[in-house]
This record gives C-alpha cells, sequence and structure tokens, in this order.
C-alpha cells in the first residue's frame, strides 16, 4: 500500500510506535500494513543509507526538539 512521506523535520508524532527497518531489507512486508507515514531524511554526498541506530538518533533528536 502507499504510505504517506514526510520528511524528519516535518515530523509530529503525536502517538503511536516509530519503527526502523533493517539497512539493507528495510522494513518487512509482514510489518508494512502497520505503517502509516513514511520518514525520510535528508541525504549529502553519495552514501547509499544511514545506518539504522544513526537514522533513530537522527529521527529522536527531531521528535523531542518538537515535545
Amino acid at each position: 500500500p502507499k504510505v504517506a512521506s514526510k520528511k524528519v523535520k516535518q515530523l509530529l508524532i503525536q502517538n503511536g510506535f516509530l519503527m526502523i527497518g533493517n539497512e539493507s531489507h528495510g522494513i518487512s512486508k509482514t510489518l508494512l500494513p502497520l505503517i502509516s507515514h513514511k520518514i525520510t531524511i535528508p541525504r549529502l554526498g553519495s552514501a547509499e543509507s544511514l545506518n539504522a541506530a544513526m537514522a533513530t538518533g537522527i529521527i529522536c533528536d527531531n521528535v523531542f526538539r518538537r515535545t
């Protein structure tokens, strides 16, 4: 299913949970139906992806700055 996508700087979480996918395979197909929003983190440079722990830190930082 198509999921709404938001940039991490636009993120405002009121309730729910954060699901972080595997660096190489993402979130499993069985869990995809549980997702209502997808978060994107802008990247600079040529890196293919962020480490899952690094991405989690960036997301949490943005969430807690707004609460």
